[in-house]
C-alpha cells in the first residue's frame, strides 16, 4: 500500500534486480530472492540507526503479523548466495518490509549483521540435514520392525498349520 510506497519514496529506492533467482552451490539451497535496490537512508533513528547513501540493500518483502528472527537467517542465505553467484561482495545491508497480514500495518526492519545471520542459517541447514537423516533411518528401523514381526506372525501361523496336520 502507500505505506510501502512512502519508505520507498523517503529512502530513494532504485530498484536493480526483482525476483532474483539464487542457488549456492557452497551450500546446495536455492530461493527466490525479492529485490536488489540502491537505498538511501532516511532521518528517521528509528528507521535507520544511521546515515548512509547509496547502499547496496537486499530487499525482502513478508506478509505477516510479526518480524521474525527466521527472515534474518533466510535473506543472509538469499545474500550469500547472490554474493557467491555474482562475486558481488558490496550488499550492504538487508532491509525486511514486513505487510500485515490482517491490519495491512507497515514494518521495515533494516539490519547489517549478514555474518551472524548467515551463521545461524548455516546452523539451522546443518541441524535440518541431521534432522532428516535421523528420520530416515527411524523410517528404516520401524518398516524392519514391521516386516521382522510379520515374519514371525507368518512362522507362527505356518507352524501352527504344520502341527495341525501332524495331529491329525
Amino acid at each position: 500500500g502507500m505505506a510501502a510506497l512512502d519508505w520507498m519514496v523517503k529512502h530513494n529506492v532504485r530498484w536493480k534486480s526483482t525476483e532474483q533467482k539464487i542457488f549456492s552451490l557452497q551450500y546446495g539451497y536455492a530461493g527466490t530472492a525479492d529485490g536488489l535496490a540502491i537505498v538511501d537512508g532516511c532521518n528517521n533513528p528509528a528507521c535507520c540507526p544511521k546515515l548512509f547513501q547509496d547502499e547496496l540493500s537486499l530487499i525482502d518483502w513478508k506478509s505477516s503479523n510479526s518480524l521474525r528472527t527466521e527472515y534474518l537467517y533466510q535473506t543472509a542465505a538469499y545474500q550469500h548466495a547472490i554474493m557467491e553467484e555474482s562475486g558481488r561482495w558490496d550488499i550492504a545491508a538487508r532491509w525486511i518490509l514486513r505487510l500485515g497480514k490482517e491490519d495491512g500495518k507497515f514494518e521495515a526492519w533494516y539490519e547489517t549483521d549478514y555474518t551472524n545471520d548467515f551463521k545461524g542459517y548455516l546452523a539451522c541447514l546443518e541441524l535440518h540435514k541431521i534432522h532428516k537423516s535421523v528420520e530416515k533411518r527411524m523410517s528404516a528401523q520401524k518398516k524392519l520392525k514391521t516386516f521382522k514381526k510379520r515374519e514371525v506372525a507368518k512362522e507362527v501361523k505356518e507352524r501352527a498349520k504344520f502341527e495341525k496336520r501332524v495331529t491329525k
